[in-house]
């Protein structure tokens, strides 16, 4: 394993049992006296998704067997690395499945990445729900879908939580589903209803309606609207 094809934290000693994956095969030759070898050199690595999905289906019976289908993985490679997952069988449970009984399965594969985190993350083909199954620890206040970019509204204190170290947790997940993500604070998000709301009203003073008429119109279209998103 070259240096470039590891992870900054990972050592090795001789001896040492390692799971890694076939990167490419390289030929080398030689010419000794007129005598020509050809010498095979085996790349092999540890850092991309591919490893993780070859691990996963190396270790895990029900993935190798396709109880349990990867949809996608997201990586931060020795830090964590997030699978978005399924079944096939309604009677298995896949989050279950990976985890194992009482987490040995995840711990195993914790070890084998020496110490790298794994989270299984269950899909979901609603957007929305799968937004709230990728940040069920969190509260989220409202979820916005504007075609590949989701708003996140959540209270104040918990940007910083959910953001992750670096805005790494966000950046896994928004790769994981192939969205650009954004975190708005309640304050924030009321603080640009709020400037909408008055543009909104200052394009009907500028249309002709009087300012009272225009304060009405947009209030009561602000309530109809807040009411509907609260039944969505």
């Amino acid at each position: 394993i070259i240096p470039a094809n590891l992870t900054k934290q990972e050592k090795f000693y001789n001896g040492e049992k390692i799971k890694c994956r076939l990167l490419e095969v390289r030929q080398r030759f030689s010419n000794n006296y007129n005598l020509y070898t050809i010498r095979h050199q085996l790349v092999f690595e540890r850092h991309s998704n591919e490893f993780i999905k070859g691990l996963l289906i190396d270790t895990i019976e029900e993935v190798h067997d396709n109880v349990v289908n990867i949809h996608n993985i997201a990586r931060e490679p020795w830090i964590l690395t997030k699978v978005l997952i399924s079944s096939n069988d309604t009677s298995v449970n896949p989050i279950g499945i990976c985890i194992g009984l009482k987490g040995q399965r995840r711990n195993n594969l914790i070890e084998l990445l020496k110490g790298e985190k794994i989270d299984f993350i269950l899909y979901k083909d609603n957007i929305h729900k799968q937004i709230e199954r990728c940040f069920s620890k969190f509260d989220l206040y409202s979820i916005n879908v504007n075609n590949n970019e989701i708003e996140i509204v959540i209270d104040n204190s918990m940007v910083g939580a959910i953001l992750g170290k670096g805005g790494q947790n966000v950046k896994l997940i928004s790769y994981l589903i192939n969205k650009k993500i954004r975190i708005v604070s309640m304050e924030e998000h009321k603080n640009n209803k709020q400037k909408n709301v008055e543009k909104k009203i200052q394009e009907l003073i500028d249309f002709g309606i009087d300012k009272q008429t225009a304060e009405s119109v947009i209030t009561n279209y602000m309530d109809i609207s807040n009411a509907l998103d609260d039944n969505t």
